[in-house]
């Protein structure tokens, strides 16, 4: 009985080329392979992002280059056309560059501002600011103003406003027609923040 079948001359057949390169190469296709799995690990959170809900996304590039988003070379910086905005869902990015996230819903926050009447009374008004962002401006927004955008501009713009109204009241009639000087304040602060926004 022959020791190897395969051999017409009884000679051990020579070893396979592929387990030959596995075995002589092991240890360093795994060496090559943990520091693959350890960059693609550090660099995740850098590269793969999500956009929440109700929110949109502006991209910053660090340098100038190719985006497979839109197919086309862009600049380094902001991102102002607002077809390349990220909406919601998952984004995969180079990891030099950046991905901000603002929320494109309906917002609410309460300040406090501090006034004095016509007649030199102390007057402390809370006021309530609904503000939502336009789609096509968050670009913009974020490139000439920021994330803090309402502590930046809106805040300050509407306690100004606030102050310059109620100080064309007496304080009996701030606490008597607060419909009338709402609608006042929120007339003069949207044609303030709108003459302002629109230089940008």
């Amino acid at each position: 009985m022959a020791k190897y079948p395969e051999s017409l001359d009884d000679t051990p057949p020579p070893p396979r080329r592929r387990s030959r390169f596995l075995t002589r190469n092991m240890p360093g296709l795994s060496i090559v392979l943990m520091v693959v799995l350890l960059v693609g690990i550090v660099l995740w959170p850098y590269m793969v992002i999500t956009v929440p809900s109700g929110h949109v996304a502006v991209l910053w590039y660090r340098f100038l280059g190719f985006d497979a988003y839109c197919w086309c070379l862009v600049n380094r910086g902001t991102v102002l056309n607002p077809a390349e905005l990220r909406e919601e869902g998952l984004h995969i990015i180079a990891p030099w560059n950046r991905l901000f996230i603002y929320d494109s819903r309906l917002q609410s926050k309460s300040e406090t501002y501090h006034a004095i009447s016509k007649d030199g009374v102390s007057v402390i008004a809370q006021i309530n600011t609904r503000y939502q962002l336009l789609h096509n401006s968050v670009g913009v927004l974020h490139k000439f103003i920021g994330p803090e955008y309402f502590n930046t501009i809106l805040s300050p713009e509407i306690g100004a406003e606030a102050r310059e109204v109620i100080s064309r009241y007496t304080a009996q009639e701030v606490y008597t027609s607060r419909d009338r000087i709402q609608q006042e304040i929120r007339e003069d602060a949207q044609r303030v923040l709108a003459d302002k926004l629109n230089q940008l």
